[in-house]
């Protein structure tokens, strides 16, 4: 996938005119004499997230030559970190990288090459973490785009700093689980299930339960509010054991001094599974005489 990207944005920097099987052909040269054109050049961009998004990568590279290993071994090593770190940092009009477009495109292989292209583990969660215009990280598009086999690798990917990938939060204060949440009717349950699923032990599930936006809304406010009784349901299940956290989560107020129960009372059932919860927690909350 690298090799087959680099040859594309070599090929277009030498000469735009050209066809894009030719300028393969002349990569190498183009790479030593035209390098610096890739760093402003809309074609890399262009290239770059078309290439992502056709998902054929062994299809492309094997139309533009037909031995791109040996080409891009005969590049300098100073060459290939010069091409990677063009790649790496490519953005469209968006501010989306490569990465948020094989998240947005749902294709895992793409996304390991390009986290393979960093040698330090901080390299990786630092590109992980590169925010588009919107303050989302890959895995907000993975997620966002119901991308499970992305947003797994992602949060794998960043090791011991999966935490703090999860708990990213976008424009609007949104993390990953407010995201999934808000996800349409027909896959909201399984993006809620995929997100708690990552999240590694139960410290660090409340951890992200807590998390308010911009508006002062956690997850549970959101399934409240599109009356999500299954997915609120869920999210209280993950406290179940702990009724004290089960009860500070329920009694977080938004931006409006709203409970999620006050926000979605209107709606009888949302209405008794949050009371039923709240009684729950304080019942089992009592202090031992």
């Amino acid at each position: 996938v690298i090799a087959m990207l680099v040859t594309c944005v070599a090929g277009l920097s030498r000469d735009r005119s050209t066809s894009v099987g030719r300028a393969a052909g002349r990569a190498a040269g183009a790479v030593h004499h035209r390098a610096d054109v890739l760093s402003t050049s809309d074609d890399l961009v262009r290239t770059l997230r078309t290439a992502i998004r056709a998902g054929k990568t062994a299809d492309i590279a094997m139309s533009l030559h037909s031995d791109l290993d040996d080409l891009f071994s005969k590049l300098t090593p100073y060459m290939q970190r010069t091409l990677m770190e063009q790649i790496l940092s490519a953005r469209d009009e968006s501010g989306c990288t490569a990465l948020h477009w094989s998240a947005e495109f749902g294709y895992p292989k793409v996304a390991l090459d390009l986290l393979g292209a960093l040698s330090e583990q901080d390299e990786k969660y630092q590109f992980m973490v590169v925010r588009n215009n919107a303050g989302r990280t890959a895995l907000h598009r993975a997620v966002s785009c119901g991308h499970s086999e992305v947003a797994k690798l992602l949060t794998v990917a960043s090791g011991a700093q999966a935490q703090d990938l999860l708990l990213q939060q976008d424009d609007h204060g949104n993390t990953v689980l407010h995201l999934a949440v808000q996800a349409h009717k027909e896959v909201y349950k399984k993006r809620v299930a995929l997100i708690l699923d990552m999240v590694r032990d139960n410290v660090a599930k409340y951890q992200l339960l807590m998390v308010q936006n911009k508006r002062g809304w956690t997850a549970l406010h959101v399934a409240a509010w599109y009356t999500r009784p299954g997915v609120a349901n869920a999210l209280i299940a993950e406290l179940r054991t702990t009724p004290s956290l089960l009860a500070n989560f329920l009694a977080v107020e938004n931006e409006d001094k709203e409970t999620a129960y006050d926000v979605g009372k209107s709606n009888s059932m949302m209405e008794k599974l949050l009371q039923k919860a709240s009684e729950s927690a304080k019942l089992n909350n009592i202090p031992d005489a």
